[in-house]
């Protein structure tokens, strides 16, 4: 089940849609976001699935967490960050065989993989 909706700073909500359908979540979602009057404003934009965040927007730009900032993250030596969509088992089987690391269970399954064809 998608809950899309708007967060107020004292908490409140409003602007609710329920649908157990992605693609209607995901219109209900844009159309929040193409809201202009909210720009500037400190409302939260949410799309939960299953209670579970999936996207939010804060209108105003700011966050709660700290943000982007010159020299901040973690640096990367040669390696390259991407995000890529998998199935729940694949992702579950990539864990398994990375000892709970994504990362190293696709570097694993990759590396297996291309000792067998060569």
């Amino acid at each position: 089940m998608f809950r899309v909706y708007l967060r107020h700073p004292d908490q409140s909500v409003s602007d609710k849609t329920n649908t157990s359908d992605p693609a209607v979540a995901q219109a209900a979602y844009d159309a929040l976001l193409d809201r202009a009057e909210l720009i500037g404003s400190p409302i939260l934009a949410v799309m939960n699935q299953d209670g579970k965040p999936v996207a939010h927007h804060r209108f105003d730009g700011k966050g709660s967490h700290g943000g982007a900032r010159p020299g901040g993250g973690r640096p990367s030596i040669g390696d390259v960050r991407r995000n890529v969509t998998l199935p729940q088992d694949v992702e579950d089987y990539l864990r398994d065989l990375g000892d709970g690391g994504l990362s190293a269970g696709i570097i694993k399954a990759v590396r297996r993989l291309q000792s067998t064809q060569s």
